[in-house]
């Protein structure tokens, strides 16, 4: 005789999963082997864990960087700083992206220039 199934909590398996928990750190949450917990996984949804597994982490990632985003237009400065750091590329006051200053710019367009008449020279009889 067989022991009884553990019993699986599926609304707790979508939360943890939205949190970003993978199969080994579900499995102990119900007293089973991963491997048990993949098996019953795809009896229960009819698809393969790793797949939906990584859907659910992205629809929690989508919803951190929502409640993140409302909170730092509702004035939270921790917030408004964490999203131009993550989302803008800005790092101490200014952004890791610059652009150079114009005298660089200037250079670099002329050296551009340069080479693109050199390239496209007409070639003289000699060469």
């Amino acid at each position: 005789m067989s022991r009884p199934e553990k019993e699986i909590d599926w609304e707790k398996v979508e939360q943890l999963l939205l949190a970003g928990a993978v199969g080994t750190e579900i499995a102990p949450h119900f007293d089973i082997h991963p491997e048990t917990f993949y098996k019953r996984f795809q009896q229960h949804h009819g698809v393969g864990f790793t797949g939906y597994c990584q859907s659910r982490r992205q629809q929690g990632n989508a919803l951190l960087k929502l409640r993140s985003f409302q909170k730092a237009m509702k004035g939270d400065n921790q917030q408004l700083t964490l999203n131009l750091k993550n989302r803008c590329g800005y790092h101490e006051g200014r952004a890791e992206h610059e652009v150079p200053n114009d005298n660089v710019l200037t250079i670099l367009i002329e050296e551009i220039k340069s080479l693109k008449e050199i390239a496209y020279a007409p070639k003289s009889e000699t060469d």
